[in-house]
């Protein structure tokens, strides 16, 4: 501890110590505003998207092919008639770094799949993750309902950053594993003198439903047009290459 001492000098010399200290307390205090000020702007900043909303409830999509009343052609093995009903989640496939404006905040490459939505925005989710703050966290990339704006997420809080560059990315579907799926196809397997033979398969992911096959034959010496399982189809010329037909009404 340093000591007053009498005399003007030592008066002096404590007084440039306080200033001294005066000073250093002023630029501790101004330091501190920034890094408040700074924090705030954060908080700010992630604020765009206040949760990541609701669970997406994905919905069956029927496929009917092929269309009513038109004159098809396929080869042996190929499928003439297919009738399913398919559960599948939009997904998106991001090529490339997607790097968000400022904190040192990314999106690497890697397949996202939709999972939550707000009235305004849906959130796909990253497989990987995002990097943010130095660490690798779930979140990914929401897409504005409104005007299909991309922005980056992350945590369940859905804290939002605009990215440097739009990210290159391509929608796609995938299979939902989690809801059963039903298929009905009939094949076309060739002909013998008068007859067409065709195979019939259905398939289901429901594992309660087990995959079901069946052969069929049909003498077009009696009629061009056949049946099976509700569908009619009218048969205009068959070989044992391909097939020239017409559906007139499928599996039901």
């Amino acid at each position: 501890m340093i000591r007053a001492q009498q005399g003007a000098g030592a008066f002096r010399y404590n007084e440039s110590e306080r200033r001294r200290f005066t000073m250093a307390e002023n630029k501790f205090k101004y330091w501190m505003k920034i890094y408040f000020a700074l924090q705030l702007c954060v908080v700010v900043f992630l604020s765009g998207c206040a949760t990541t909303g609701r669970l997406v409830n994905y919905k069956s999509k029927m496929i009917d092919i092929p269309e009513i009343g038109k004159v098809m052609k396929a080869e042996i093995g190929d499928t003439i008639i297919n009738k399913a009903e398919l559960y599948s989640i939009p997904a998106i496939i991001l090529d490339n770094e997607a790097k968000v404006v400022g904190l040192g905040w990314s999106v690497p490459p890697q397949r996202l799949i939709l999972k939550t939505e707000t009235d305004d925005w849906l959130f796909y989710w990253g497989e990987k993750g995002v990097y943010a703050f130095g660490k690798l966290v779930p979140g990914g990339i929401c897409i504005s309902t409104s005007d299909n704006k991309m922005k980056s997420f992350y945590g369940k809080d859905g804290g939002k950053g605009s990215f440097k560059q739009p990210p290159n990315v391509k929608h796609i579907e995938i299979p939902d594993p989690d809801k059963p799926s039903f298929n009905q196809e009939l094949i076309y397997n060739g002909r013998i003198q008068s007859g067409v033979k065709f195979l019939y398969r259905e398939f289901s992911k429901d594992m309660i439903r087990a995959p079901f096959s069946q052969e069929i034959q049909y003498d077009l010496a009696e009629s061009k047009n056949i049946g099976f399982k509700g569908a009619r189809i009218e048969i205009i010329e068959a070989t044992n290459n391909y097939i020239t037909y017409i559906v007139r009404k499928s599996f039901p």
